[in-house]
């Protein structure tokens, strides 16, 4: 213990010597650079390895999320396993060496107001999304009290930063209901999970200032700016290995939305009429998408491009959310707080642009798929869509036509979701007619008329059908439709008003409901393919793709 204490007094006092080392007035040494080098290595290799435990320690069972106390679950998860058990350990070895700063005040820190605000933003926004969500009929459980707690956690950050760290925590196993039933599915929280790493990264940064005594705010925030050029670097790069300006076809993208519920209010002739305003403007339209994704390299060179790459990205993702209603609102909000940070701090600027913050960055930035595990969001724009709609059929055999809102919080799933897996028919595109492949996808912008299609779909000929997620599916369906019929009444309608924006925004089709008073005796779901041949824009097929009777509800 002795030799441990002296190591932890040693990195203290390491600590105490370079604080604002990197202040504007300061004259920067060679063992200085050393000195950032190392802490945010350190930094970095620690959120690594909290990240990983977080993963593995907080996502508790299916069965765990059918009780009503998941706090309780997660207790039991962090004492059962190796994994959990030994990074719970760190943890306690963590606050006891920290013990005479455990509690301390967020003035500790750099910058403290603006720090303040910028992770209690984060916190309190993370806090309303995961707070406010329907109740889940799959699992037949609220968990009104550990939402309660959540909400209670996210204002004691406010108090102190260090109940970050159980905010996390009980943020991540709240969310991990949502892994099931169809754990292999692509992960629809692209968006939400750029706040949750921040939020794992300043808790990585309240452990380390518990441990070493380090105050040093720019860390956090270099780290955290690193993260989001990540998020958007690696989809730029990936456009430019596939010669993504090659394929001119971006506004496809809005009847590819269209297909999915966004402008569902529409008429597909007024669809048709606004894809071909559009079309003019799309080379335009790339560009600056590969400059906005790509210029993420570049914005840390010098301070004042925080102040314009920021609003460009904000203007990016309020152009796709009009294009197809996809909405990352959660980087918006990121975005205008780190803006937020860097005007209250412009008087005592912090040092991000040294050369060595800049190569760090470089290197940082293009290998987040490493140590960020950044999304690759790439693909190419077609005009052939498979979308999915759900009838009930109720008790007295009236066939009714469900809003996707209806299957909240599940809803995003059932709106983006392209479940190839339940056809034993080709499927030649993803969601949004997305295509890896540019000979098809230049085929399939090529074809004029659904016979055209229909020869495509047999020369790429290909059975998609997979029982395995076929039979979760089914499970959801059955099991969420059969718990709603028995109390429906837990998603009052004036509860919508207080659920957080979803990352995919659509609207009811006309003939859609989510009010019934009968129960739901089976759910069709049907797969619509629709094909736009660059003046019209029509359905080509329908077709049932998979029927499930629901359990009674009776005895």
């Amino acid at each position: 213990m002795q030799a441990i204490g002296g190591w932890v007094n040693t990195l203290r006092r390491r600590n105490q010597a370079i604080q604002g080392l990197f202040s504007p007035s300061h004259l920067i040494t060679r063992r200085d650079y050393v000195y950032l080098i190392v802490h945010i290595v350190v930094m970095l290799v620690a959120y690594m390895a909290f990240e990983y435990w977080l993963r593995r320690a907080v996502v508790i069972s299916f069965a765990g999320y059918t009780q009503p106390l998941l706090v309780f679950e997660l207790l039991r998860q962090l004492v059962s396993g190796a994994i959990p058990l030994a990074g719970l350990g760190l943890l306690v070895a963590a606050a006891t060496i920290g013990s005479k700063t455990l509690l301390n005040r967020w003035a500790v820190f750099e910058h403290s107001s603006a720090l303040r605000l910028l992770v209690c933003v984060i916190t309190f926004v993370t806090a309303w999304t995961y707070s406010t969500y329907s109740y889940n009929f799959y699992f037949d459980q609220g968990h009104y009290a550990d939402r309660l707690l959540l909400i209670s956690l996210s204002i004691l950050v406010w108090w102190r930063p260090l109940f970050v760290v159980p905010y996390t925590a009980l943020l991540m196993c709240i969310l991990g209901q949502f892994n099931y039933p169809l754990t292999d599915q692509v992960s629809l929280l692209a968006s939400f999970n750029l706040l949750l790493h921040a939020l794992q990264l300043f808790s990585v940064f309240v452990l380390l200032h518990l441990v070493t005594g380090t105050r040093c705010t720019v860390d956090f925030i270099f780290l955290l700016c690193c993260l989001i050029g990540a998020s958007y670097f690696r989809p730029g790069l990936g456009k430019l290995q596939m010669s993504w300006l090659s394929h001119p076809y971006l506004y496809f993208l809005l009847p590819g939305g269209y297909s999915n519920g966004w402008l569902a209010f529409l008429q597909p002739e007024q669809v048709a009429g606004l894809t071909q305003f559009i079309r003019p403007f799309v080379l335009p339209m790339m560009v600056f998408t590969l400059l906005v994704e790509l210029g993420s390299l570049f914005f840390m060179v010098y301070r004042r491009l925080f102040y314009l790459y920021f609003p460009l990205c904000i203007v990016f993702h309020i152009g796709v959310m009009l294009m197809c209603g996809i909405f990352f609102w959660h980087w918006i909000v990121l975005e205008v707080a780190l803006l937020g940070f860097f005007f209250l701090v412009r008087k005592q600027p912090l040092q991000l642009n040294t050369k060595v913050h800049i190569l760090l960055a470089l290197v940082l930035i293009v290998g987040g798929s490493v140590w960020f595990r950044s999304i690759n969001l790439v693909w190419y724009d077609t005009n052939l869509y498979y979308g999915f709609r759900y009838e009930g059929v109720t008790a007295s055999g009236q066939k009714v036509m469900l809003d996707n809102r209806m299957f909240a919080p599940y809803g995003d799933l059932f709106r983006f979701e392209n479940f190839s897996f339940l056809s034993r028919e080709p499927q030649l595109t993803a969601t949004y007619g997305a295509v890896n492949d540019l000979a098809l996808a230049t085929a399939l912008v090529q074809a004029r008329t659904p016979e055209e299609i229909f020869a495509l779909e047999a020369q790429y000929s290909n059975e998609p059908y997979n029982p395995v997620p076929a039979e979760q599916f089914a499970n959801l369906i059955a099991t969420f439709i059969s718990n709603w019929n028995r109390h429906k009444e837990q998603n009052p309608a004036w509860w919508s008003f207080l659920v957080a924006p979803g990352q995919l925004l659509g609207f009811p089709h006309p003939d859609e409901t989510g009010a019934l008073a009968e129960p739901i005796e089976q759910v069709n779901v049907y797969q619509i393919t629709t094909f736009f041949d660059g003046e019209i824009y029509s359905t080509i097929r329908q077709r049932i793709v998979l029927e499930v009777s629901i359990p009674s509800t009776t005895g």
